[in-house]
């Protein structure tokens, strides 16, 4: 026998993003990497000397909304270099992108962000100096062959930096991350032991600057294209980058029969929909409400999901 009871039925107006992303909390942008711990710059893997500064973990919050992004702070040693490295396999004749999320300390003294590729792959140091601050600027002290640079603002005080160049041979050796006392590139000065940069998210890829991808302690290679972020505004850690659009969901009870070709999900609870209507509270008469009395409210119970919900979600 068919089921003849009353199907009830919610319908939901969100706003939800639908940006095509290259940064995303869910880690599913679609990028290379060949930087190691592109997030975690205490690891040994970055190379660096308590002489010439510190690194401090999980201090502020990332671009994607985690509390990853790390501090580095110099030292207060009188000319000596701030730098930390990582060795990285660059293979002749290919195009290298080097980039880094980078954003000013609230203390201290104003620090540049410089970002090196190696001579011995390159054929000279080569490198860029980037000024956080504004819509961003850097300059090019050095270029390699077919040498570009580029910054731009993420919010937040946040700016993703990039060098990219033509390696000139197959070489293993570093790229740097470093401090600068000014824009034209003082990399060579007296520390005061307190200036200094947040950083996050590095990043070696192939060709031009792709998407971040974070690694940890294997470089990460993935397939090319997009993916579209769905949450709704509440739920969006980069909300500087939220692209809107209306959608309206309709829920309906999980029953036998349901009409084929029906755009909802059969997730509503029996009875899951209740309401209250406001009322007025009379000079206090009901001391169960508030002074003003209670607003119309509406509550809709939904079961999980049977299957994925990556759909919805």
């Amino acid at each position: 026998m068919a089921n003849r009871e009353p199907i009830q039925y919610v319908e939901i107006d969100v706003d939800r993003c639908t940006r095509v992303f290259n940064i995303n909390p869910c880690n599913a942008s679609i990028g290379t990497n060949s930087a190691l711990r592109s997030e975690g710059f205490d690891d040994a893997v970055w190379v660096k000397t308590s002489a010439n500064g510190t690194i401090t973990a999980n201090t502020t919050t990332a671009p994607d909304g985690r509390t990853t992004a790390e501090t580095y702070t110099e030292s207060a040693t009188a000319s000596v270099s701030r730098l930390i490295t990582q060795t990285i396999s660059f293979t002749t004749g290919t195009s290298y992108t080097y980039s880094l999320f980078a954003k000013n300390l609230v203390v201290g003294a104003k620090r540049y962000l410089g970002l090196m590729l190696p001579s011995a792959a390159f054929g000279a140091l080569v490198y860029a100096v980037f000024n956080l601050s504004g819509t961003g600027s850097y300059t090019i002290p050095i270029s390699g062959t077919n040498t570009t640079a580029g910054i731009t603002f993420m919010g937040n005080g946040w700016y993703r930096c990039w060098v990219k160049s033509d390696a000139t041979a197959t070489a293993n050796s570093s790229v740097r991350i470093y401090l600068s006392a000014s824009a034209s590139n003082v990399a060579v000065y007296n520390g005061d032991g307190v200036s200094g940069l947040y950083i996050w998210g590095a990043s070696v890829n192939v060709g031009s600057l792709g998407a971040y991808t974070r690694t940890e302690g294997t470089a990460v290679t993935k397939t090319t294209g997009t993916k579209k972020c769905f949450n709704t505004y509440g739920t969006c850690q980069f909300k500087s980058a939220f692209t809107s659009t209306k959608e309206t969901l309709t829920f309906i009870n999980n029953r036998a029969n349901l009409p084929k070709g029906l755009q909802a999900y059969p997730v509503l609870e029996e009875r899951g929909v209740s309401s209250f209507s406001s009322t007025v509270n009379l000079a206090g008469s009901d001391p169960r409400m508030s002074a003003f009395g209670r607003r119309a409210t509406v509550t809709v119970s939904l079961q999980d999901f049977v299957d994925s919900d990556s759909g919805i979600n």
